[in-house]
């Protein structure tokens, strides 16, 4: 398990999230995103969904940077 804060993630604010997987954190994040910063998130749905297959693989590398550099939790 590893724990992460929407901050850590590009996000505005520390809300902690704790997952067992990437992907498992990557969807908390959308659903955090989604609840509590809603301009957020649609801007960077937009964004997302008009990036190019460069920018959305620079956005996973940065995703799993941050969940790669996190440190399992005790």
């Amino acid at each position: 398990m590893k724990t992460l804060t929407c901050a850590q993630l590009g996000g505005p604010c520390d809300f902690t999230m704790t997952a067992g997987t990437e992907q498992e954190m990557k969807a908390m994040a959308w659903k955090h995103v989604r609840e509590a910063h809603p301009g957020k998130f649609e801007t960077t749905k937009e964004m997302m969904e008009n990036a190019t297959q460069e920018q959305r693989d620079q956005a996973d590398a940065y995703f799993h940077k941050n969940w790669e550099a996190a440190p399992e939790d005790k």
